[in-house]
């Protein structure tokens, strides 16, 4: 787990001009299963809808990453064939946060659509700090409508909102 996480960090830190540790950062990881791709060829509406999101700030490009600026903070969104990843400092603030958990809520609403759209999502948060995943919500594709008031309650664990 370590490595791919000071992998993905190293990349977030290429588009984040800041000296900040890896131990600073958290990674919220959007798993499908049954384990299957999600590129922009399996997840073209997904990825057409959070391009349109981000649009004024750039583009995510297919097996790339992005960073993404709310008031003064930034975090990065990665394309992944093995599930999108989103890198944060762990000092995030709820602003940050609520723009995170809009952003996975359009990710999920919009992933009912496609066409190879997995039965479950699971969100893995990682910390170098912690040196494991932990599994902090699932999501059932097949058998639930989303709304952002569901998917903000599950995500609060993740961020422990009620701790800042």
């Amino acid at each position: 787990m370590t490595n791919s996480l000071n992998k993905s960090i190293d990349r977030a830190l290429v588009l984040w001009d800041k000296n900040v540790k890896h131990e600073d950062f958290i990674c919220l990881k959007i798993i499908p299963f049954p384990k299957s791709c999600c590129c922009f060829y399996c997840w073209p509406k997904v990825w057409n809808v959070i391009n349109e999101m981000i649009k004024p700030q750039g583009q995510i490009q297919d097996e790339g990453d992005v960073l993404l600026k709310v008031d003064d903070e930034e975090y990065v969104l990665e394309c992944h064939e093995s599930g999108p990843e989103i890198i944060l400092l762990a000092t995030a603030s709820i602003t940050l946060l609520t723009a995170i958990i809009n952003l996975i809520s359009c990710l999920l609403n919009h992933l009912q659509k496609e066409r190879k759209k997995p039965k479950e999502v699971s969100i893995v948060k990682k910390q170098i700090t912690q040196q494991q995943e932990k599994v902090v919500c699932k999501f059932d594709l097949e058998n639930k409508a989303f709304t952002l008031e569901t998917i903000s309650k599950k995500l609060e664990k993740a961020f422990e909102i009620e701790n800042k």
